[in-house]
This record gives C-alpha cells, sequence and structure tokens, in this order.
C-alpha cells in the first residue's frame, strides 16, 4: 500500500486544529457557567483558563506521541502500539461513529438550517437534509481529490473564523456599551472552591469549558501527510490550542464587559 504524500505545512496543520475547537461551544457555555460558578465573573473565566492548560496538556502529550509515531490515525495508533491491536480497533470504531460521523451530520444539519432561515422557502421540507448531504458529499469529495487543496480551503475558512471573531471583540471593547463594573467579585467566588459543593459547582462548569476545547488533537489523524511531522506535529498541536485558548478567554472578557454574569 502507498504510503500517502507528506504535503501539508504547519499553517494547515495547526487550522485543522483551530477549525475543530471553535464552534458553537464557546457563544453558548457562559449561561452554563454562570449557573454552576456562582455568578462570579471571575470564576468563570478562571474555567477558561484552567481548561486551556488542560487543553494544551492534552496536546503536549499527542505532540510527543505523534512525534513519536509519526503515522495517521491519532489515538488509534497510540493505543493500538502501547496495548493491543483489539485496543486500536475499538477506538477507531468510537472515532468513526461518535466522535466523527455524529458531529459531522449535526454540523451539517445546522448549517443548512441557517441556509433555510436565509431562504424560508426551503425550511420544512426535504430541503434541509438534501443540502446537509450535498455539504457533506462536497467537502468528502474536496479533501479526496487532493490534501494540498483541501488543507488550502481549510486555512483559508479558518482565517476567516478567526478574523470574524477578532472583529468581534474588537467591535465589542471599541463600540460596544458594556461596563467594565461587571466585572466586580460576587457572592464567594473563588472562596467557594474550598467546600465539595463549591468544588463539584466548578467541576461541572469546567465541563462545558472542556466541550468547547475539545479537537486540541485533531492534527494528529492525519499525522503520515504532514511535512517533518517530528518538527511541525508538535508546533501545530500547541500553536492551534494556543491561539483557541487566548480567543476564547477574550470572548469571555467581552460577554462579561457586554452583560454581567
Amino acid at each position: 500500500m502507498t504510503p500517502p504524500k507528506r504535503q501539508l505545512g504547519l499553517l494547515i496543520a495547526a487550522a485543522i486544529v483551530v477549525a475543530n475547537m471553535i464552534g458553537a461551544g464557546v457563544f453558548t457555555s457562559a449561561g452554563f457557567q454562570a449557573a454552576y460558578s456562582f455568578k462570579d465573573p471571575w470564576t468563570m473565566m478562571s474555567t477558561w483558563v484552567v481548561g486551556g492548560v488542560l487543553a494544551l496538556c492534552g496536546a503536549a502529550s499527542y505532540a510527543e506521541l505523534g512525534s513519536l509515531m509519526p503515522r495517521a490515525g491519532g489515538e488509534y495508533v497510540y493505543l493500538r502500539e502501547a496495548y493491543h491491536p483489539a485496543v486500536g480497533f475499538m477506538s477507531g470504531w468510537v472515532s468513526l461513529i461518535v466522535g466523527f460521523s455524529a458531529p459531522i451530520a449535526a454540523a451539517a444539519l445546522l448549517f443548512a438550517s441557517y441556509v433555510a432561515a436565509l431562504a424560508p422557502g426551503l425550511a420544512g421540507g426535504p430541503a434541509v437534509k438534501i443540502i446537509a448531504c450535498t455539504l457533506i458529499v462536497a467537502m468528502t469529495a474536496l479533501h479526496a481529490l487532493d490534501a494540498r487543496l483541501g488543507g488550502r480551503v481549510q486555512t483559508a475558512f479558518t482565517i476567516a473564523k478567526v478574523l470574524l471573531i477578532v472583529v468581534f471583540v474588537i467591535a465589542g471593547v471599541v463600540v460596544g456599551t458594556g461596563d467594565w463594573g461587571h466585572f466586580a467579585a460576587r457572592g464567594d467566588g473563588l472562596s467557594m472552591l474550598g467546600t465539595r459543593a463549591g468544588a463539584a459547582s466548578y467541576a461541572t462548569a469546567l465541563i462545558y469549558v472542556s466541550f468547547a476545547y475539545s479537537g486540541w488533537n485533531a492534527a494528529a489523524y492525519i499525522a503520515g501527510e504532514i511535512e517533518k511531522p517530528q518538527r511541525t506535529l508538535p508546533r501545530a498541536l500547541l500553536l492551534g490550542t494556543g491561539v483557541v485558548m487566548l480567543l476564547y478567554i477574550t470572548l469571555n472578557l467581552v460577554f462579561l464587559y457586554a452583560v454581567p454574569p
């Protein structure tokens, strides 16, 4: 079997990490956090810092593993080599069904629902499913046709996504009508973490944050197509995760500047 060409560089690999991490989670987690973090802004912000550090730790671990085993497959390869091929096989099936297929279907349906919102005539019929299926087929064909082309398209979409978030953050601070007084400490805040109930609430809030940070390992799945993987893969994982951490923290600063907890 001919191995895939190693033609993906640092920018594309890092863009894949960023694109896999940034989703709807960061835009919907604040309300859940407020419910579990005593409505204290600094407690809420701390969860994004802690979640980012945990994601960076995971990225660093995968960077080491990816450098040792620079082959496509991510944890499928690592579990197969560390334990037994059967463990890797089971992990692969879980990733295929739960980790990838379900989220791809959900994202495609969500995309189709947005299209239907812009074109109301498409809502309520089979058009939404047709649009979703067409999107999946088109993206699959693009990446199957040429990995480098698919990577460039992925990078372009990722840059656009990041730029939109940066513009949102800047606009929120410069022309927004928020109040930095929203960051005044409320209640017992972080001091509540010393209690069992407080620690449990903080851990629950951190679950939502962890979902938003998921995807930091994305570049490991394509290690077999990355140029100089021993050098490029660790940089891509850490760079992509670090960029997302910075975006998430600044986004939540703007959220709390705009609206009190």
